[in-house]
């Protein structure tokens, strides 16, 4: 399979099916080596949605704070420190200027 933007591919393996409509058959090692496939790829998938999920979680608040901010012109972020609240007034002003947050959080390179 190769990959396209927009589309999620699971990669496996080819395993050889025999049998008829609602009564398939895997050969028990083959079936084994898929349990054991899917074991070591379950992880992987979990920490995909999980940052997915937060980051999606995050744009959704960023787009409130926004809102808040039109409707005030100010906010205060409070926090103790290391608690990310330059990144989130960077991610606030990127959707303001931008429309989106980008994920790439290197400062950009400006020619001087």
């Amino acid at each position: 399979m190769n990959p396209q933007k927009g589309q999620y591919t699971l990669f496996g393996k080819t395993i050889k099916v025999s049998g008829k409509v609602n009564n398939y058959n895997i050969d028990d090692k083959k079936y084994e080596e898929l349990i054991e496939d899917y074991k070591r790829q379950f992880p992987v998938y979990i920490k995909i949605f999980e940052l997915r999920n937060k980051q999606k979680n995050m744009n959704t608040n960023i787009i409130e704070i926004q809102k808040l901010l039109e409707h005030k012109n100010q906010i205060i972020l409070q926090g103790a420190p290391g608690t990310g609240k330059t990144y989130t007034a960077k991610d606030i002003a990127e959707q303001i200027i931008f429309g989106s947050i980008s994920s790439d959080k290197t400062l950009p390179k400006f020619k001087t």
